[in-house]
């Protein structure tokens, strides 16, 4: 789904036109058998015996996000669902999204992957700084759940 996009040429007649490069490289895209169809139909079964080769393969690169798009899953989230649910177990200290959350399949898996990749490295500084401010201003979790609006981030 990165390598295709959407499948428009912003240049049809550009003969010069190059492509950019997809947000994951090739190598670090894994593939697990399932499918399910456009109205959510499960045609194939998530295998997830593949879900664990692919744990296995992320804590091999030392890969500290993985997000997980399938295609379809904004019809049946499950096969998603069941995959970060599996990878969690495996992987607990991965960063985990999935696409399910998102719109259209290359705006999904774009998006997603995205997400992955930023979350984790904005995730540290930005909890330190959240905790050390409610620490500072003497916040309790009850308190702020009764302010409007307001909810603890860490």
């Amino acid at each position: 789904m990165l390598e295709i996009g959407r499948g428009n040429r912003p240049a049809n007649y550009d003969l010069f036109y190059l492509k950019s490069e997809p947000f994951v490289p090739r190598h670090l895209r894994f593939e697990v058998t399932e499918r399910i169809s456009p109205d959510g139909a499960v045609l194939t079964p998530l295998d997830e015996t593949g879900l664990e080769q692919i744990a296995q393969t992320v804590r091999e690169q030392g890969l500290e996000a993985l997000a997980i798009c399938f295609l379809h899953a904004y019809a049946n989230a499950a096969h998603e669902e069941k995959a970060r649910e599996r990878q969690t177990s495996l992987l607990p200290s991965v960063y985990l999204c999935t696409s399910s959350e998102v719109a259209r399949e290359f705006e999904r898996t774009s998006t997603t992957v995205l997400n992955a990749f930023v979350e984790p490295k904005s995730r540290a500084p930005s909890a330190a700084r959240c905790r050390s401010i409610w620490r500072r201003r003497n916040w309790s979790s009850a308190a702020a759940r009764s302010a409007p609006g307001c909810r603890p981030m860490c």
